[in-house]
């Protein structure tokens, strides 16, 4: 499992810039690890997420 969020990158075609949808992964969970609401908070504000 993976803590992620929708985020976008800049991709130059001949026609142009385009901002295309791609997922961030953030931090990647151990086998059988489980997070809880409080550390899923600090890792998005880690990475300047708004919860």
């Amino acid at each position: 499992w993976c803590v992620a969020v929708q985020a976008n990158r800049t991709k130059v075609f001949d026609g142009g810039e385009y901002g295309l949808p791609c997922v961030l992964v953030l931090k990647h969970l151990e086998p059988g690890e489980r997070h809880d609401k409080s550390a899923l908070n600090d890792v998005l504000r880690t990475h300047g997420v708004a919860t």
